[in-house]
């Protein structure tokens, strides 16, 4: 892919997201290495796609006495989906007893934009992957 076309395939139009939050801070968590990558002694492993955007994400989360101590992730997709899961296993700990009942709404919450609901599935992509780890245990 060339440069020209990578830009084009990481711009969001306006009405995607709420530009207040500004589409540089959604990069730079997308491209955050924190948190990223297979976590080892993991309690559970949890995966989810969107098939309308191709985002995949696989998320690991360490629980003890029901609390969750630590989470990583492998997202693959767009910026939405990549900095949702960024901005999740950087926030979600200790919170084990919310984490079923999340929604895009608290995703657009953590992330502080305001994403639209025709991006809704790439914005809960790594929640849906974060819930089916933990509903494994």
């Amino acid at each position: 892919m060339s440069i020209a076309s990578s830009r084009r395939f990481l711009a969001l139009p306006p009405n995607f997201v709420d530009m207040s939050i500004g589409y540089q801070t959604l990069l730079a968590l997308a491209k955050s290495t924190k948190h990223q990558g297979e976590l080892p002694n993991a309690s559970a492993h949890g995966f989810a796609t969107n098939a309308s955007c191709g985002d995949e994400c696989d998320v690991w989360v360490r629980i003890e006495d029901d609390t969750i101590l630590d989470v990583s992730f492998v997202a693959k997709g767009c910026v939405i989906s990549r900095a949702a899961a960024a901005i999740l296993a950087e926030r979600v700990r200790d919170r084990i007893e919310v984490i079923g009942t999340m929604n895009g709404d608290d995703m657009r919450g953590l992330l502080g934009a305001d994403i639209s609901l025709l991006r809704e599935r790439c914005l809960t992509t790594a929640l849906k992957a974060l819930q089916n780890a933990v509903s494994s245990l």
